[in-house]
């Protein structure tokens, strides 16, 4: 069995928006204050911890609440969340 894990919807979200790319995303003037990599990272569920602040421009810059935003990963087969 998987670990549980936290993971994000960032990407589908963006895709939702329009936003097409990270560095689109970067350019906003919620996300301006964070390095590209960081956001990356986010992006691609490579972190360890979130960065409170990051997560709540996100919400504000996409419009989106954080139960939208992030899901747990139970580590089941079925793809269940």
């Amino acid at each position: 069995m998987k670990p549980i894990r936290i993971r994000n919807n960032l990407k589908v979200i963006m895709a939702k928006r329009g936003i097409n790319s990270l560095s689109e995303l970067h350019r906003m003037k919620h996300m301006q204050r964070f390095s590209y990599t960081t956001i990356y990272n986010f992006a691609n569920n490579i972190h360890k911890n979130f960065h409170e602040k990051l997560v709540v421009a996100i919400c504000k810059e996409l419009n989106c609440g954080l139960g939208e935003l992030l899901y747990v990963d139970r580590g089941t087969d079925s793809g269940e969340r």
